[in-house]
């Protein structure tokens, strides 16, 4: 049954496709005649982060690019280097950045200026990126812990383009029943999941994790809920939540 839920998640994320994050305010693309190939990705850090920003980048010529990047992986190559492995929209196509080299980030969910660029990684990832940033905290570590059910809930509740706060509410219990006996920061939560932006290519990654390795019956009360709270359901989406209702009902 966990393979038919699996499968029922991938087919509801095909009938409510997010769309790319629209360009900030004031900002224009700008995109060089070549990218950088940066190959020498060594050490994973972190895999479907689901962060979604917009970056003014310094190639190694010193000539600046500005487009719309999805980060799937936090990597260090073999000179150590933090790189970010990415969907660019711009290019519609994959493409690797240094992290040293971004000028300025904009993160594509809230609209804020990033003003340290690595310790926002470190939150997002739950991960001690740079030994010289402040290291994650406990509600930081719990986030990353459940990164793949909160990227599938975050992905559902911004199908229509925007995450509201009551969505918000559903995913950020889904988290405090997981570490009910943790010391969790509210507001770090709520913040967190503010700025999540996973893609469907993140979704699709993040399904087939929890497919193995998390609760699934947990996360499908959570998931018919985010369907339930959105102003429109279709005859597909309804079907898939009597059918998810009557498995946990049985479990």
């Amino acid at each position: 049954m966990a393979s038919d839920i699996a499968e029922k998640l991938l087919q509801v994320g095909k009938l409510k496709p997010i769309s790319a994050p629209e360009i900030p305010p004031g900002r224009v693309v700008s995109l060089t005649e070549d990218d950088d190939i940066e190959d020498e990705i060594n050490a994973s850090i972190a895999q479907d982060v689901g962060a979604a920003y917009f970056i003014t980048y310094i190639k190694s010529n010193n000539a600046s690019s500005k487009r719309r990047i999805s980060v799937k992986k936090v990597s260090k190559n073999a000179k150590g280097n933090i790189m970010l492995n990415c969907y660019c929209h711009e290019r519609k196509a994959f493409r690797s950045f240094r992290a040293d080299r971004i000028q300025e980030a904009i993160d594509l969910a809230t609209g804020e200026v990033i003003v340290d660029f690595l310790q926002a990684l470190n939150n997002a990832t739950g991960s001690h990126i740079a030994t010289d940033r402040e290291a994650p905290s406990v509600t930081a570590l719990a986030l990353s812990k459940c990164k793949h059910a909160l990227n599938i809930l975050v992905f559902l509740g911004r199908c229509d383009d925007r995450l509201h706060p009551f969505e918000i509410d559903i995913i950020a219990q889904y988290l405090m029943n997981q570490f009910f006996d943790a010391n969790l920061i509210e507001q770090e939560i709520y913040d967190h999941l503010n700025r999540l932006y996973p893609d469907h290519e993140t979704y699709i990654s993040s399904i087939e994790h929890v497919h193995k390795h998390e609760n699934l019956p947990r996360l499908m009360r959570f998931a018919c809920q985010m369907i339930q709270a959105d102003e429109i359901i279709t005859d597909e989406e309804h079907k898939f939540v009597e059918e998810m209702q009557q498995y946990i009902g049985n479990q």
